[in-house]
């Protein structure tokens, strides 16, 4: 199974697959689920496809499956909106002078 993130732009911003999991997944197995501890989207209207391919033959594809959008926040709680970003991705982090 793989899923991608893409923004309105159509450009992946993310690539997730059962290919990279240590979990061995089974052709029987009908309800799966893919946990993602922390994804941190600038704000833009995304959409999720997917695929399904066994054995490299593609079985199943589907675009657009679901679409959402991030809005604008203080994701960081530093009293700035995180609005204009000139990337598709944030993340936490921490300075200090050395």
């Amino acid at each position: 199974l793989h899923i991608g993130i893409y923004n309105k732009e159509a450009v992946k911003v993310l690539n997730l697959s059962t290919d990279y999991s240590k979990n061995q997944l089974v052709k029987e197995q009908n309800d799966i689920s893919c946990e993602i501890p922390e994804l941190l989207l600038t704000p833009n209207i995304y959409y999720l496809d997917y695929a399904i391919l066994d054995n490299g033959y593609l079985i199943e594809h589907n675009r657009e499956i679901i679409i959402f959008e991030v809005l604008a926040s203080d994701f960081f709680n530093v009293g700035k909106i995180i609005d204009k970003v000139p990337s598709y991705l944030v993340c936490k982090q921490s300075w200090k002078k050395n």
